[in-house]
């Protein structure tokens, strides 16, 4: 390692990380998604110099992925089927970033990187990443409601890393999947969420059912079109007899929603 880049990771003058926690509004009883604030702590430039690292990893088992719901519509202009129609669906890996199996995940970079011939190798030995990657990561004590806990296990959103080995670890698994099932018509996910079109319903319901025994700590809910129509992000995607048509679930189309639900200062500002 170079003397930049060690100075770059080394840890001065850190802070303990600390969690908190945002509502998910669109969801039923609002929970909280749990956020780590890693900034100023001892292991966020460590983890910032991993996460470019995995750079490569993380290309190799993205191919399928969107950024946001932009690119998304960008993919979907392009699909062209040979079948007269087609069917919809989108599925969801529930709670992915608490369940993303630390080990397994380090182990599935460290193959990547040391055991392929294609990705370029970090210039020291494989030892020396995995424990890096653990000082990053199950090593990181954070604060939450004034008690200390130790990371045991999943990753963290707010971690340079969360994200990334989130995804992949989910990508590593689409890859055994697609290994040995058909592959749907198209395929794209984001993070979490996937959508893919089919032949029918029935290719649909043999591909879900692979989905169920994937791996044991992955589980997964499912939403089918309806007339022809199904939401993904922020989107509505229609199949229009193979011409993919879509509309953004924008502030007005809340806005119109709402409208006369709101306090009158609220809607009147609305």
């Amino acid at each position: 390692m170079s003397k930049t880049e060690y100075k770059a990771i080394r840890s001065t003058g850190s802070q303990r990380p600390r969690m908190y926690g945002l509502l998910k509004t669109h969801k039923k009883d609002l929970p909280l998604r749990q956020i780590l604030s890693m900034t100023g702590s001892a292991q966020h430039e460590l983890a910032n110099w991993l996460t470019c690292l995995l750079q490569p990893v993380l290309q190799d088992l993205s191919a399928n992925c969107v950024s946001d719901s932009f690119t998304f519509v960008k993919e979907a202009r392009n699909f062209t089927f040979s079948p007269s129609s087609v069917f919809l669906c989108s599925f969801e890996i529930s709670s992915l970033i608490t369940n993303v199996l630390l080990a397994e995940s380090i182990q599935i970079c460290a193959d990547a990187l040391y055991n392929n011939n294609v990705l370029p190798k970090p210039p020291f030995p494989r030892d020396i990443f995995v424990q890096s990657m653990q000082l990053a990561t199950s090593s990181v004590e954070f604060s939450f409601n004034n008690n200390t806990y130790l990371q045991a296990d999943g990753v963290a959103v707010g971690s340079p890393l969360g994200l990334a080995l989130a995804n992949i670890f989910v990508g590593h698994q689409e890859e055994k999947l697609f290994n040995f099932v058909n592959r749907p018509l198209a395929c794209v996910r984001y993070v979490d969420d996937t959508f893919a079109v089919f032949n029918n319903e029935d290719d649909c319901n043999a591909f879900l059912s692979h989905l169920k025994s994937l791996h044991p700590s992955l589980r997964f809910t499912h939403e089918k079109e309806f007339n022809h129509s199904l939401s993904f992000l922020d989107v509505m995607v229609e199949d229009m007899t193979r011409n993919f048509q879509h509309r953004y679930f924008g502030a007005q189309s809340f806005y119109d929603l709402f409208k006369g639900k709101l306090d009158p200062e609220l809607d009147k500002s609305a």
